[in-house]
């Protein structure tokens, strides 16, 4: 019985091997070696850019692929994940948000809200994720503002982020730190950056979303879509992760660049083996991210 077992999971491992794409042997010349959870290993090369990379169970916390996931680095628009699940930790989804002035004058991605139209959170949300939209998002934060109390954009603002402080400290992200709604640069001139955090801390943000605002994620699967307002203004929407169409079973991702930011990535999928697993890529080059997230999923990933 016991040589039964033993055979059984010979034949399964070679199996779960013959999925993997064998890499060049340049590939590998040039590589570093980092310790897989499926009983192998994979190589990251040295050309890749991104400062921290954190791929891993989403469950068992059982990790892929760690480099210097513990590292307080600059996240932009990954923002927008903390900004979404407060969002829905305290408003209703199909709550009517009338866009304001000030939000139509956020610098930045924008889906050419108008002031006056009035759009639900769900689908402000939805432009968030998937167009990054900073119209949408300060839209959203002037909501979560008014819902406290706050009556004026300026404290609007000021009590949303004191709320999205407070939810990283009460799950223990302790590289975490929010000083802007959208994660825009403090100062554009200098390149200083607003919002900083880590893949670990991040990946802790990505399990209480996943348990407790699931919605996150669910808007933000589509390649394209199209939201309209109230009033029947329609706002195309286009992914800025390419990569959203060719991931099977995807779960969700959220993107983020500025000049002093680098460019981030965060993508959750399940693996053929069915379990979760979170890809979170910080700090890459300009124009990178999206081929050494590939690089790195393609080696265990059959990709569209």
């Amino acid at each position: 019985m016991i040589k039964g077992a033993l055979a059984l999971l010979i034949a399964l491992a070679g199996a779960l091997d013959a999925r993997l794409p064998s890499l060049s042997r340049a590939t590998l010349a040039s590589a570093s070696p980092i310790l897989m959870s499926v009983h192998t290993e994979v190589r990251i090369p040295n050309s890749v850019t991104a400062k921290s990379i954190l791929i891993t169970d989403i469950d068992t916390d059982n990790a892929v692929v760690e480099r210097r996931e513990r590292e307080r680095l600059p996240i932009a628009s990954l923002t927008k994940i903390m900004l979404a699940h407060v969002a829905l930790k305290n408003l209703d989804p199909e709550q009517e948000i009338t866009i304001s002035k000030t939000a139509i004058n956020t610098i930045g991605d924008e889906i050419g809200l108008r002031e006056g139209e009035v759009i639900t959170l769900q689908d402000l949300l939805r432009a968030m994720m998937i167009s990054s939209s900073n119209d949408a998002a300060v839209a959203v934060a002037e909501s979560i503002g008014e819902h406290f109390g706050a009556s004026d954009h300026g404290t609007q603002i000021k009590r949303t982020l004191e709320e999205m402080n407070g939810v990283a400290r009460a799950l223990n992200m302790n590289q975490t730190s929010y000083r802007d709604v959208v994660g825009l640069d403090i100062d554009f001139v200098r390149g200083i950056p607003s919002n900083f955090s880590s893949a670990e801390d991040l990946l802790r943000l990505v399990r209480a979303t996943l348990s407790q605002t699931p919605l996150v994620w669910d808007v933000s699967r589509d390649s394209e879509a199209t939201i309209y307002s109230l009033g029947g203004r329609a706002h195309h929407l286009v992914h800025t992760n390419s990569l959203a169409s060719q991931i099977p079973h995807l779960i969700g991702t959220k993107t983020g660049s500025t000049r002093s930011s680098g460019e981030s990535l965060v993508i959750l999928y399940h693996h053929p083996s069915g379990h979760r697993e979170a890809l979170i890529l910080l700090d890459a080059e300009e124009g990178k991210r999206i081929e050494e997230a590939q690089s790195l999923l393609e080696q265990f990933l059959d990709l569209l």
